[in-house]
């Protein structure tokens, strides 16, 4: 039996409408990765997306980024490995105070943005991000892109690591995402969105969007809660799995 965690970035969004649309994403997916303030949230989104979060059981993992709030933290920017340790180190300790006042305990942490994509291919990258879990908190763990860098450093701290891949993102021949400027880069359509996670579950395998098939360990599937299906999609992937006979848990129970 298949067991995979589905897992969605949420604290995202300004406003109430934001905080309304999380709070119907979280009973979907079994984590969630909150933003701790540098690309986008604050104290008060990070305290509504936990307790909603500890309504519904589903677990909480911080979702660090390069401090840049002007480009939602999609732009890589220039930072010494010190640097890196520092800013994530903060933005977990951040979410993780928040949480320990409603009694919740971090499960994981996954960068965000930029900083996810350069760490990927990166290893001084991805290596400063594990540094700043492990000396925070060693038993978190560090959830990052399957085949990647990420995972290389990770391995290389003992840290437990989840392979995760993108629902609603295509994939190059490399493995790696492709830009959000290219045409094709974001998937919207439900039916491929099941389809492409079902073979990447089943078979181990994606299909890049050159056309290759290329193999790919899929443990938790991420949807992104600024798709604009992002609902439609959480629910659809969501039964389809469970139709299936996939068991949906939280990483905690993978790794």
């Amino acid at each position: 039996m298949y067991a995979v965690d589905i897992n969605c970035d949420l604290g995202e969004l300004p406003g109430e409408q934001g905080r309304l649309l999380d709070s119907k994403l979280i009973p979907l997916v079994t984590s969630v990765n909150v933003a701790c303030g540098e690309h986008a949230g604050d104290a008060q989104t990070m305290r509504a997306t936990i307790s909603t979060a500890k309504e519904n059981n589903v677990a909480i993992g911080a979702h660090p980024s390069y401090p840049d709030r002007d480009n939602f933290g999609r732009k890589p920017l220039r930072m010494s490995a010190g640097e890196i340790i520092l800013t994530v180190r903060d933005q977990v300790e951040v979410l993780a105070t928040i949480a320990e006042e409603q009694g919740v305990a971090l499960q994981h942490v996954k960068p965000h943005g930029a900083l996810y994509s350069v760490a990927a291919q990166d290893y001084e990258v991805a290596q400063a991000i594990g540094q700043a879990i492990a000396d925070f908190d060693p038993s978190l763990i560090y959830c990052g892109m399957a085949n990647s860098e990420l995972e290389r450093a990770a391995r290389d701290l003992d840290l437990r690591f989840i392979s995760e891949v993108f629902a609603d993102r295509a994939y190059t021949a490399d493995a790696n995402l492709v830009p959000r400027d290219r045409a094709g880069a974001v998937i919207t359509d439900t039916d491929e969105v099941i389809s492409r996670v079902l073979h990447m579950i089943q078979d181990g395998r994606v299909t890049t969007i050159e056309g290759a098939d290329i193999a790919i360990e899929a443990q938790t599937i991420c949807l992104h809660g600024d798709n604009a299906n992002a609902l439609a999609l959480a629910a659809h992937l969501r039964e389809a799995l469970v139709e299936r006979g996939i068991s949906l848990v939280p990483m905690n129970q993978i790794v």
